[in-house]
Protein backbone atom coordinates (compact mmCIF):
# COMPACT_ATOMS: atom_id res chain seq x y z
CA UNK A 1 0.00 0.00 0.00
CA UNK A 2 1.15 3.52 -1.18
CA UNK A 3 2.16 5.71 1.94
CA UNK A 4 -0.79 8.32 0.44
CA UNK A 5 -3.14 5.57 0.49
CA UNK A 6 -6.63 6.84 1.23
CA UNK A 7 -9.84 4.39 2.48
CA UNK A 8 -12.28 5.75 -0.23
CA UNK A 9 -16.21 4.56 -0.73
CA UNK A 10 -17.71 5.17 -3.84
CA UNK A 11 -21.54 5.16 -4.59
CA UNK A 12 -23.20 4.10 -7.52
CA UNK A 13 -19.87 2.04 -8.19
CA UNK A 14 -21.47 -0.67 -10.54
CA UNK A 15 -22.40 2.11 -12.62
CA UNK A 16 -20.56 2.93 -16.19
CA UNK A 17 -18.81 6.72 -14.61
CA UNK A 18 -18.06 4.11 -11.01
CA UNK A 19 -16.26 1.45 -13.10
CA UNK A 20 -14.10 3.60 -13.95
CA UNK A 21 -13.60 5.62 -11.19
CA UNK A 22 -12.75 2.73 -8.85
CA UNK A 23 -10.43 0.73 -11.45
CA UNK A 24 -8.52 4.26 -11.68
CA UNK A 25 -8.12 4.57 -8.13
CA UNK A 26 -7.20 1.13 -6.74
CA UNK A 27 -4.90 1.22 -9.68
CA UNK A 28 -3.46 4.37 -8.10
CA UNK A 29 -2.96 2.56 -4.88
CA UNK A 30 -6.16 3.57 -3.11
CA UNK A 31 -8.19 1.26 -0.87
CA UNK A 32 -11.84 1.45 -2.07
CA UNK A 33 -15.21 0.17 -1.21
CA UNK A 34 -17.83 0.49 -3.21
CA UNK A 35 -22.04 0.13 -3.06
CA UNK A 36 -24.96 -0.09 -5.43
CA UNK A 37 -28.08 -1.21 -5.77
CA UNK A 38 -26.57 -3.72 -7.86
CA UNK A 39 -23.42 -5.32 -7.80
CA UNK A 40 -20.57 -4.51 -9.83
CA UNK A 41 -18.99 -6.80 -12.43
CA UNK A 42 -15.52 -6.84 -11.94
CA UNK A 43 -14.86 -7.20 -8.18
CA UNK A 44 -11.02 -7.90 -7.71
CA UNK A 45 -9.82 -4.33 -7.40
CA UNK A 46 -12.49 -3.73 -4.57
CA UNK A 47 -12.08 -4.36 -0.49
CA UNK A 48 -15.64 -4.16 0.20
CA UNK A 49 -18.62 -4.39 -1.91
CA UNK A 50 -22.31 -3.84 -0.86
CA UNK A 51 -26.04 -3.78 -2.51
CA UNK A 52 -27.97 -1.22 -0.99
CA UNK A 53 -30.30 1.29 -1.76
CA UNK A 54 -29.22 4.90 -0.86
CA UNK A 55 -32.55 6.15 0.10
CA UNK A 56 -33.25 4.17 2.77
CA UNK A 57 -31.19 6.13 5.71
CA UNK A 58 -30.27 3.30 7.85
CA UNK A 59 -28.19 1.52 5.27
CA UNK A 60 -25.63 5.07 4.43
CA UNK A 61 -24.30 4.58 8.37
CA UNK A 62 -22.77 1.37 7.96
CA UNK A 63 -20.76 2.62 4.47
CA UNK A 64 -18.69 4.92 6.17
CA UNK A 65 -17.03 2.99 8.64
CA UNK A 66 -13.34 3.61 8.32
CA UNK A 67 -13.67 5.62 5.23
CA UNK A 68 -11.47 9.12 4.39
CA UNK A 69 -13.09 10.20 1.43
CA UNK A 70 -16.74 9.30 0.04
CA UNK A 71 -17.61 9.23 -3.79
CA UNK A 72 -20.86 9.93 -4.53
CA UNK A 73 -22.16 8.92 -7.94
CA UNK A 74 -25.28 7.15 -6.65
CA UNK A 75 -28.44 8.97 -8.56
CA UNK A 76 -31.14 8.50 -10.75
CA UNK A 77 -29.40 9.06 -14.14
CA UNK A 78 -31.97 11.55 -15.97
CA UNK A 79 -35.43 12.29 -15.94
CA UNK A 80 -36.67 9.98 -18.88
CA UNK A 81 -36.85 6.97 -16.34
CA UNK A 82 -38.60 8.55 -13.49
CA UNK A 83 -41.71 10.73 -13.29
CA UNK A 84 -40.72 14.16 -11.73
CA UNK A 85 -41.83 13.69 -8.24
CA UNK A 86 -40.05 10.28 -7.83
CA UNK A 87 -36.86 11.78 -9.38
CA UNK A 88 -36.62 14.53 -6.79
CA UNK A 89 -37.15 12.72 -4.24
CA UNK A 90 -34.96 9.89 -4.33
CA UNK A 91 -32.06 11.78 -5.67
CA UNK A 92 -31.93 14.52 -2.93
CA UNK A 93 -33.19 11.66 -0.42
CA UNK A 94 -29.93 9.41 -1.18
CA UNK A 95 -27.88 12.56 -1.39
CA UNK A 96 -28.93 13.72 2.10
CA UNK A 97 -28.49 10.03 3.44
CA UNK A 98 -24.88 9.75 2.34
CA UNK A 99 -23.88 13.23 3.40
CA UNK A 100 -25.21 13.17 6.74
CA UNK A 101 -23.82 9.82 7.72
CA UNK A 102 -20.24 10.88 6.45
CA UNK A 103 -20.47 13.82 7.84
CA UNK A 104 -21.40 12.42 11.30
CA UNK A 105 -18.97 9.16 11.14
CA UNK A 106 -16.10 11.53 10.34
CA UNK A 107 -15.44 11.69 6.48
CA UNK A 108 -14.06 15.16 6.01
CA UNK A 109 -13.75 14.52 1.86
CA UNK A 110 -17.26 14.83 -0.14
CA UNK A 111 -17.10 14.63 -3.87
CA UNK A 112 -20.41 14.67 -6.08
CA UNK A 113 -21.41 13.81 -9.34
CA UNK A 114 -23.36 16.60 -10.47
CA UNK A 115 -24.60 17.76 -14.06
CA UNK A 116 -23.98 20.17 -16.89
CA UNK A 117 -27.59 20.25 -16.63
CA UNK A 118 -27.71 22.30 -13.48
CA UNK A 119 -26.83 25.03 -16.11
CA UNK A 120 -29.81 24.84 -18.52
CA UNK A 121 -26.94 25.67 -20.47
CA UNK A 122 -28.99 26.07 -23.78
CA UNK A 123 -27.81 29.82 -25.14
CA UNK A 124 -28.99 29.01 -28.70
CA UNK A 125 -32.91 28.34 -27.54
CA UNK A 126 -32.97 30.31 -24.60
CA UNK A 127 -30.77 33.58 -25.29
CA UNK A 128 -32.60 35.94 -23.13
CA UNK A 129 -31.29 34.09 -19.94
CA UNK A 130 -28.06 35.28 -20.98
CA UNK A 131 -28.81 38.93 -21.13
CA UNK A 132 -26.78 40.04 -17.91
CA UNK A 133 -24.38 37.82 -18.46
CA UNK A 134 -20.63 38.47 -20.34
CA UNK A 135 -21.70 36.18 -23.26
CA UNK A 136 -18.13 35.04 -23.78
CA UNK A 137 -16.01 32.30 -24.61
CA UNK A 138 -14.78 29.80 -23.10
CA UNK A 139 -17.72 29.73 -20.89
CA UNK A 140 -16.41 30.08 -17.29
CA UNK A 141 -18.68 28.50 -14.52
CA UNK A 142 -19.57 31.71 -12.18
CA UNK A 143 -20.95 33.56 -15.49
CA UNK A 144 -23.38 30.87 -16.22
CA UNK A 145 -26.17 30.91 -13.58
CA UNK A 146 -28.19 27.92 -12.69
CA UNK A 147 -31.49 27.45 -14.95
CA UNK A 148 -32.74 23.29 -14.15
CA UNK A 149 -35.05 23.06 -17.24
CA UNK A 150 -35.91 19.54 -15.87
CA UNK A 151 -36.38 17.14 -12.46
CA UNK A 152 -33.45 15.76 -12.75
CA UNK A 153 -31.54 19.23 -13.31
CA UNK A 154 -33.35 20.57 -10.45
CA UNK A 155 -32.10 17.34 -8.19
CA UNK A 156 -28.52 18.19 -8.51
CA UNK A 157 -28.75 21.91 -8.15
CA UNK A 158 -30.36 20.77 -4.70
CA UNK A 159 -27.56 18.48 -3.93
CA UNK A 160 -24.46 21.17 -4.71
CA UNK A 161 -26.27 23.48 -2.27
CA UNK A 162 -26.82 20.40 -0.06
CA UNK A 163 -23.22 19.76 -0.14
CA UNK A 164 -22.08 23.55 0.36
CA UNK A 165 -24.08 23.33 3.89
CA UNK A 166 -22.02 20.35 4.99
CA UNK A 167 -19.04 22.07 4.29
CA UNK A 168 -20.15 25.13 6.73
CA UNK A 169 -21.11 22.32 8.97
CA UNK A 170 -17.71 20.62 9.38
CA UNK A 171 -16.77 19.10 6.35
CA UNK A 172 -13.17 19.79 4.90
CA UNK A 173 -13.83 19.70 1.38
CA UNK A 174 -16.80 19.28 -0.78
CA UNK A 175 -16.62 19.30 -4.89
CA UNK A 176 -19.58 19.20 -6.95
CA UNK A 177 -18.44 18.08 -10.75
CA UNK A 178 -21.05 19.57 -13.34
CA UNK A 179 -20.24 16.83 -15.61
CA UNK A 180 -21.30 17.03 -19.48
CA UNK A 181 -21.73 14.32 -21.40
CA UNK A 182 -19.80 11.62 -20.51
CA UNK A 183 -18.49 8.63 -22.70
CA UNK A 184 -15.76 5.66 -23.06
CA UNK A 185 -12.65 7.18 -25.09
CA UNK A 186 -13.27 4.10 -27.77
CA UNK A 187 -17.32 4.94 -27.88
CA UNK A 188 -16.63 8.21 -29.55
CA UNK A 189 -16.80 7.61 -33.35
CA UNK A 190 -20.27 5.81 -33.07
CA UNK A 191 -21.46 8.17 -30.58
CA UNK A 192 -21.09 11.29 -33.08
CA UNK A 193 -22.97 8.91 -35.97
CA UNK A 194 -25.49 7.95 -33.73
CA UNK A 195 -26.02 11.91 -32.50
CA UNK A 196 -26.01 12.57 -36.51
CA UNK A 197 -29.23 9.90 -36.74
CA UNK A 198 -31.14 11.21 -33.56
CA UNK A 199 -32.82 14.34 -33.76
CA UNK A 200 -33.52 14.37 -29.97
CA UNK A 201 -29.42 13.92 -29.34
CA UNK A 202 -28.32 16.14 -31.92
CA UNK A 203 -30.45 18.84 -30.11
CA UNK A 204 -29.45 17.72 -26.66
CA UNK A 205 -25.52 18.15 -27.62
CA UNK A 206 -26.19 21.35 -29.61
CA UNK A 207 -27.55 22.66 -26.17
CA UNK A 208 -24.79 22.07 -24.34
CA UNK A 209 -22.60 23.16 -26.76
CA UNK A 210 -20.91 19.99 -28.02
CA UNK A 211 -19.05 19.43 -24.60
CA UNK A 212 -18.54 15.92 -23.66
CA UNK A 213 -15.77 14.37 -20.79
CA UNK A 214 -14.56 11.03 -22.08
CA UNK A 215 -14.82 8.13 -17.98
CA UNK A 216 -11.49 7.97 -18.51
CA UNK A 217 -10.28 11.45 -18.16
CA UNK A 218 -13.33 11.66 -15.54
CA UNK A 219 -11.51 9.15 -13.44
CA UNK A 220 -8.38 10.50 -13.53
CA UNK A 221 -9.37 14.53 -11.98
CA UNK A 222 -10.81 12.15 -9.16
CA UNK A 223 -7.95 11.05 -8.48
CA UNK A 224 -6.13 14.47 -9.25
CA UNK A 225 -8.69 15.53 -6.23
CA UNK A 226 -7.60 12.56 -4.12
CA UNK A 227 -4.06 13.82 -4.98
CA UNK A 228 -4.36 17.47 -4.28
CA UNK A 229 -6.88 18.43 -1.72
CA UNK A 230 -8.42 21.54 -2.39
CA UNK A 231 -10.15 22.72 1.03
CA UNK A 232 -13.82 24.00 0.72
CA UNK A 233 -16.64 24.06 -1.31
CA UNK A 234 -16.12 24.10 -5.11
CA UNK A 235 -18.21 23.61 -8.22
CA UNK A 236 -16.78 22.56 -11.11
CA UNK A 237 -17.67 22.11 -14.77
CA UNK A 238 -15.05 19.91 -16.46
CA UNK A 239 -14.75 19.09 -19.98
CA UNK A 240 -12.56 18.27 -23.01
CA UNK A 241 -10.91 20.89 -25.07
CA UNK A 242 -12.51 18.79 -28.02
CA UNK A 243 -16.13 19.08 -28.97
CA UNK A 244 -18.31 16.04 -29.48
CA UNK A 245 -18.52 16.76 -33.12
CA UNK A 246 -14.99 16.62 -33.83
CA UNK A 247 -15.51 19.84 -35.30
CA UNK A 248 -13.43 22.80 -34.31
CA UNK A 249 -14.66 25.05 -31.41
CA UNK A 250 -14.70 27.85 -33.33
CA UNK A 251 -16.87 26.33 -35.47
CA UNK A 252 -18.81 24.91 -32.66
CA UNK A 253 -19.38 28.35 -30.75
CA UNK A 254 -20.57 29.94 -33.89
CA UNK A 255 -23.46 27.07 -33.74
CA UNK A 256 -23.95 26.93 -30.22
CA UNK A 257 -23.43 30.64 -29.07
CA UNK A 258 -24.49 32.56 -31.76
CA UNK A 259 -23.55 36.47 -31.15
CA UNK A 260 -20.74 35.60 -28.19
CA UNK A 261 -17.47 37.56 -28.36
CA UNK A 262 -14.23 35.83 -27.09
CA UNK A 263 -12.21 36.31 -24.25
CA UNK A 264 -8.48 36.39 -25.62
CA UNK A 265 -7.42 37.23 -29.23
CA UNK A 266 -6.86 34.60 -31.44
CA UNK A 267 -8.83 31.11 -32.41
CA UNK A 268 -10.56 29.35 -30.06
CA UNK A 269 -8.95 26.72 -28.11
CA UNK A 270 -11.60 25.33 -26.05
CA UNK A 271 -15.66 25.94 -25.82
CA UNK A 272 -15.05 25.57 -21.70
CA UNK A 273 -12.24 27.34 -19.52
CA UNK A 274 -10.40 25.06 -17.39
CA UNK A 275 -8.28 27.02 -15.81
CA UNK A 276 -10.19 26.97 -12.10
CA UNK A 277 -9.38 22.99 -12.49
CA UNK A 278 -5.95 23.36 -13.24
CA UNK A 279 -5.18 25.85 -10.47
CA UNK A 280 -6.97 23.69 -7.95
CA UNK A 281 -5.65 19.85 -9.26
CA UNK A 282 -3.47 20.55 -11.74
CA UNK A 283 -5.49 18.39 -14.06
CA UNK A 284 -6.04 18.58 -17.83
CA UNK A 285 -8.00 16.05 -19.81
CA UNK A 286 -6.12 13.86 -22.25
CA UNK A 287 -8.65 13.80 -25.15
Amino acid sequence: MQKDSMNVMVTGAAGRLGSAVTKELAAAGHTVSAVDICMPQEREHLKRTVVADLVSREVAYPLMDGIEVLIHLANHPGEVRRDAQTMVHDNVSMNMNVFQAALECGVQRLYFASSIQAFGLSPRHHPEDYQDSPRLLPLRLEDIKPRPRNSYALSKLMSEHMLEYFVREGAQTGVALRFPHLLYLEEKPGYQALVDGKTRLKELASNEGETYLTMEDAARLFAAFLDRDPAGFHVIFPASKKTISGEAPGEVAARCFPGWGRRRDGGLESIVDLAMIKKLVDWEPKD
